[in-house]
């Protein structure tokens, strides 16, 4: 294959990953806040609401079911940001 079919290979690949992940991770925190600001649960119960509907979106499509693992490291991240700004 030719340089140019190899580079645009891989901006594919980083262009779909930049997208289905930020769409996922964007749509957590926007679930997250929403969560907070309807009915303000609690942080653990704003993570789990978030991170069920999330993860649910993710395994929804068979092209992107192989990226439930990074999806759940994402919010493991994020709870461990938030219990680290709240300990602080």
């Amino acid at each position: 294959a030719s340089n140019t079919a190899k580079g645009k290979f891989l901006l594919q690949g980083t262009t779909r990953s930049g997208l289905v992940f930020g769409s996922f991770f964007g749509g957590f925190h926007a679930i997250k806040y929403g969560t907070k600001v309807a009915i303000d649960p609690g942080e653990v119960s704003e993570i789990v609401v978030a991170a069920a509907i999330s993860m649910a979106g993710l395994g929804y499509k068979p092209s992107t079911r192989s990226s439930m693992p990074y999806g759940a490291m994402l919010i493991v991240m994020d709870c461990v940001s938030s219990y680290m700004r709240e300990n602080d």
